[in-house]
């Protein structure tokens, strides 16, 4: 079930990508295959600290 608040935070993922020339899709609030793209290229940059490179977007541990 997609809840306003997952929306909000792909629109707010997708912007903050966006702007680290991850992300070169429109902001629809919706996570197809280009946002999948940034987050697995972004998670993989990060060399493991944001992630393993699944394009799965987890809080960080004590940000809720």
């Amino acid at each position: 079930m997609v809840t306003e608040i997952m929306v909000i935070d792909v629109l707010l993922a997708q912007e903050i990508l966006g702007s680290r020339g991850y992300y070169t899709g429109e902001l629809d609030k919706g996570f197809g295959p280009l946002m999948e793209t940034a987050t697995k290229k972004y998670q993989s940059d990060c060399n493991g600290a944001c992630g393993s490179a699944d394009s799965i977007m987890k809080p960080r541990p004590g940000r809720i």
